[in-house]
């Protein structure tokens, strides 16, 4: 038994920059920015470049630098320190994600390791073992569909070498922060976090998820946890819980041009034309007008036009056109005379196709080919398609009678149904050539939906997972702040207990009688410890696999206030959060000495970061800027 005076703080990896950077500034023209500016840091000089490179700011507009400058540009801040200070005050903190410290904190309880873990965020975090993760089925390298499978599921391949193999091919739904989209994510392991009191989350489309208090999901607010979420909140008989409601949540699988938070970023805050933002989302010009419009996101007259308007003021008297007039009109506008032509075909007047029409329906007497169905909501196939053969376009003999659910159903499978209505047809077909002209069908690219949480009810206790991603940090889905990503605490599973070593909080200290119960304790557990490995003689044990399960069996009895190491990896913005929230007065006192010991060696690490940080007389660290 030995007590520990305090934790220890070491300082053991971070972030660096490499000739990267300097090649990235050439390529782009090799602006008038400084990137070895004496006594700044690398990560001060990447926060920097990060922020420069998203506004194209390296230098005021140089029109012979146009991938290095901006138009909107003309007077740049000048140094490192300045340049962050502004970016602290304009709470423009994502930049400050690409920068990473790690730390060892040495002789810390597991106390303090899980007030730690509960900073961890994400929607695979202590979720129930029954809930579904999505995986994205691939063809052609388009989305082909989503498989489910539950949590505990993929837990259990991980106990097999074929499992695990499975299990790294993978591709989890993941939502990229930066792309503002879901994409696809590998999986590095699934860990087991034990039985927890849990919860059930029902949305108003009938959604649910099954989580415990500390697990945090995407809101209209931001990250936030379930606790957080409920507030102030009343279990009642029927395990519903009263709470006070209001908060929306993040679901995923609506297309991005029917996303409000989509649309807003590219169309309004970018500032991109319909016709780019279409392009982007996969849609034509015209969804993206209609969606615009739906989502009340029109911009104004003054944003769409420059100078006078050439008609404004001016009226115009019209008379109802007369039917010779209006199939003047349409004659006239046919073709490449129509303001919207764009080549190709042109198909003829509505007239001669509604004849077309009636006589196909008349000659399949008004049933559908493929399943027999008769009247009702029936409409033309062509067997073979426009994009293959334009020949046949308006052919009768290549029109058939079907009802909309069979559309759908060909629709896309054109091939397997020529010899179901023609085999004169199929003979015009050939295989080879289908494949290469056959249109790819563009990729349903989809976001994130804000919907209202409806309910939340008591579930009691259940076996909760956690997913560990292994993907870059804007693809963690389960990282909000990007603290205790990649951790590696001593599980004490596989270590001998014989010499249990702790730290006494100070109040403990104060009292004689108090230190001398804890010492006895502490004394009484280690004389149990070296009891349990007698009893199954563990010394002269040669079965290592044996060893390492009793050894897991003994720390049960081993104290929560027992010192331990922890690696702990964090970007310097979610070290902001953790130094405020933990260095308070309120904070327990283990974590409030080594959050003080982190922010002392931040603060002479990357000083420009943390200049807005300053230590009170209550030994709080406070920033200016707290929502950075």
């Amino acid at each position: 038994m030995r007590t520990v005076e305090s934790p220890t703080v070491y300082l053991v990896a971070k972030t660096q920059l490499c000739e990267g950077i300097d090649e990235y500034l050439e390529d782009i023209g090799d602006p008038d920015w400084d990137s070895d500016q004496p006594g700044v840091s690398d990560g001060e000089l990447l926060v920097e470049a990060a922020g420069r490179m998203c506004y194209r700011s390296w230098q005021a507009y140089d029109p012979e630098k146009p991938l290095a400058t901006n138009p909107n540009v003309t007077k740049v801040r000048k140094g490192n320190k300045p340049y962050i200070g502004n970016v602290l005050d304009s709470r423009h903190g994502s930049i400050l994600e690409h920068v990473n410290a790690s730390f060892i904190f040495r002789d810390v309880s597991r106390v303090l390791t899980h007030e730690l873990v509960r900073h961890r965020a994400g929607m695979a975090y202590c979720l129930d073992g029954d809930t579904l993760i999505y995986s994205e089925k691939m063809c052609n390298g388009l989305r082909n569909g989503a498989k489910k499978r539950k949590l505990s599921q993929l837990f259990e391949m991980t106990k097999t070498s074929h499992g695990r193999s499975r299990l790294k091919l993978l591709r989890l739904r993941t939502y990229n922060f930066m792309t503002k989209q879901f994409e696809t994510g590998r999986v590095k392991t699934i860990i087991d976090s034990g039985e927890k009191d849990t919860f059930e989350i029902t949305t108003d489309s009938g959604k649910k998820i099954t989580c415990s208090t500390e697990h945090r999901i995407m809101t209209d607010k931001g990250w936030q946890t379930l606790n957080t979420i409920m507030g102030s909140h009343m279990i009642l008989s029927n395990g519903q819980v009263a709470w006070g409601g209001g908060t929306k949540v993040a679901i995923n699988g609506v297309a991005l041009h029917q996303s409000y938070e989509w649309v807003y970023e590219h169309y309004i805050r970018q500032n991109l034309y319909q016709h780019q933002v279409a392009k982007i989302a996969g849609v034509s010009d015209a969804t993206i007008k209609k969606w615009v419009k739906i989502l009340g996101l029109q911009k104004g007259v003054t944003g769409a036009y420059r100078g006078d308007i050439w008609n404004k003021g001016k009226t115009y008297k019209t008379r109802p056109k007369t039917l010779k007039e209006r199939r003047a009109i349409s004659k006239r506008m046919l073709g490449e005379n129509n303001h919207r032509w764009k080549g190709g075909e042109t198909r003829p007047a509505n007239n001669v196709g509604n004849i077309l029409r009636k006589e196909v329906y008349e000659r399949d007497d008004f049933q559908c080919q493929l399943c027999g169905k008769i009247g009702g909501s029936l409409t033309i196939h062509h067997i073979i398609p426009n994009w293959y053969d334009k020949n046949f376009f308006w052919k009768k003999k290549n029109l058939t009678t079907v009802c909309r659910d069979c559309h759908y159903i060909i629709n896309g499978n054109e091939l397997e149904y020529i010899d179901v209505f023609s085999k004169t047809l199929r003979s015009r077909i050939d295989q080879k050539d289908w494949n290469n002209r056959r249109p790819t069908p563009p990729s349903r690219r989809l976001s994130i939906k804000m919907e209202n949480i409806s309910s939340i009810r008591h579930i009691g206790k259940r076996h909760t997972y956690d997913i560990e991603m292994d993907e870059p940090e804007h693809k963690r889905n389960f990282v909000a702040n990007g603290l205790v990503v990649h951790n590696s605490q001593e599980s004490l599973r596989y270590v001998r207990l014989n010499d249990l070593s702790f730290w006494l909080p100070t109040i403990i200290q104060q009292k004689k009688d108090a230190v001398d119960l804890f010492l006895e304790a502490i004394d009484t557990m280690e004389k149990w410890q070296e009891q349990l490995a007698n009893i199954f003689e563990i010394n002269s044990m040669k079965d290592f696999a044996l060893k390492k399960k009793l050894t897991s069996a003994f720390r049960r009895i081993a104290p929560i206030g027992l010192a331990t190491t922890i690696l702990v990896t964090g970007n310097l913005r979610s070290w902001r959060h953790i130094i405020q929230m933990r260095t308070e007065t309120v904070a327990e006192e283990e974590i409030r000495i080594v959050l003080g010991e982190v922010a002392e060696i931040l603060k002479k690490e990357y000083p420009h970061i943390f200049q807005d940080m300053e230590k009170n007389d209550d030994g709080e660290w406070v920033f200016e800027n707290r929502k950075v």
